[in-house]
């Protein structure tokens, strides 16, 4: 569902709004920190982000302070949206990036995507497709060019050859899902209270995006 035609616009930083950091972390894979704020209406934007291979976590908190524009970005930044199974990591980040760790960031994938598929579907519902205002809730700057570039390629198996069992379907291709990931444990974290309260499977198993 992402169309960089429509989800990548210029997002400034705006001083007047709270600043967020999700995180995927890796190392033959690379670190993710993605830069987020949420506007007065909800719309979601993603103003900046780090990616770097074989950083550890102490390297990627000084790569980040030491940024021209990451650095200020961060002090901004209060609370950070980590992956709980590296905890340690997110240890490391809160200190070094003076950052309020958030909780609620795990669980299912499925349940992270189904509150990525709100922000992306336009909206409001009661306006006509092609309406200049109905637009989603979800903004890339273009200046996150991996952020961009893996929402794009970012989609399910579509043949037997990819993956064979329904279970499988459901889930991404764990192919350079890390912008996704970081953000998905934003989305999971911060609209924790509007997770959805079971699993859709056929609609999850036939999501396409890019």
């Amino acid at each position: 569902d992402f169309d960089e035609e429509v989800n990548v616009v210029d997002a400034l930083y705006d001083p007047r709004l709270p600043l967020y950091i999700a995180a995927d972390y890796g190392y033959r894979n690379p670190n993710v920190l993605l830069f987020i704020q949420v506007g007065v209406w909800g719309d979601v934007y993603i103003i900046a982000e780090y990616y770097r291979r074989e950083r550890d976590s102490h390297q990627m908190a000084q790569d980040v302070l030491e940024d021209p524009r990451l650095g200020p970005l961060s002090r901004a930044a209060t609370l950070l949206y980590g992956d709980p199974e590296d905890p340690g990591a997110t240890a490391t980040l809160s200190e070094k990036l003076r950052l309020k760790p958030q909780g609620n960031t795990g669980g299912l994938l499925t349940t992270r995507i189904e509150l990525i598929r709100k922000l992306m579907k336009p909206g409001p519902h009661e306006l006509e497709d092609g309406h200049p205002e109905k637009l989603p809730k979800f903004w890339v700057d273009r200046s996150c060019v991996n952020t961009i570039r893996e929402f794009s390629d970012y989609r399910y198996a579509d043949s037997k050859g990819e993956e064979s069992k329904q279970e499988l379907r459901e889930n991404p291709l764990k192919e350079d899902d890390h912008a996704p990931e970081a953000f998905s444990r934003f989305a999971g974290g911060y609209f924790h209270d509007e997770k959805p309260k079971r699993r859709a499977r056929s609609t999850l198993a036939t999501m396409t995006t890019g």
